[in-house]
């Protein structure tokens, strides 16, 4: 992939534990930024996270469209 990857996942995620969001820096050739946020699976949904993953959209979205 020739853009860096944004991974984001629950701290308390049962389905996609957050030791496993290492597997993409395994697998890509390319900058990989993990985050881990507070709650579950669906820690998209909660309020608390809402500003930090709108930023990592956002942020991924500028680099994409930025690319030659």
């Amino acid at each position: 992939m020739a853009h860096p990857l944004t991974v984001l996942g629950g701290e308390q995620d049962l389905l996609v534990p957050a030791e496993r969001l290492g597997a993409w820096a395994e697998r890509a050739d390319t900058a990989v930024d993990s985050r881990v946020l507070p709650g579950g699976h669906f820690y998209l949904l909660d309020d608390a996270n809402r500003e930090v993953v709108a930023e990592a959209v956002a942020a991924s979205a500028r680099v994409a469209t930025a690319a030659p």
